[in-house]
């Protein structure tokens, strides 16, 4: 069997020939979305629980603000911290401590939880 991966930032034109034969079906072609907040959130509790490591909410809610919807960095920086507390409670001065912010992912962050109207995670994100 040969497997082609074909990779594209944001959505690609419904119109070419390629996506038309391939989207026909769907073991052939099938799009992989961000996560929304809550999916994100129950994922990486599952993650967490399932690697043996306890995090308080303020924590996770930290570190989701800190990385953004990256799933790999997200759990490389989960499974960085819960090596650390080994079966302690991780909590938001451990994140604070061992996660490096991106500041530019930050002010994206910072605007779109501004356009939503939430002061809570806008506060979270100023430096």
């Amino acid at each position: 069997d040969n497997i082609f991966v074909f990779w594209e930032g944001g959505l690609p034109d419904q119109r070419t020939g390629l996506l038309k034969l391939l989207g026909k079906n769907k073991k052939f072609a099938q799009r992989f979305d961000y996560l929304a907040e809550a999916e994100l959130a129950d994922y990486l509790k599952k993650y967490i629980t399932d690697n043996g490591g306890l995090m308080e909410k303020s924590a996770l809610a930290l570190l989701i603000s800190f990385v953004g919807n990256n799933l790999w960095q997200l759990t490389s920086e989960l499974d960085k911290l819960i090596a650390y507390k080994n079966r302690q409670m991780i909590g938001s001065s451990d994140v604070k401590e061992f996660v490096v912010a991106k500041i530019s992912e930050n002010i994206f962050g910072l605007t779109d939880a501004l356009a939503a109207g939430n002061k809570k995670l806008a506060l979270k994100l100023l430096p």
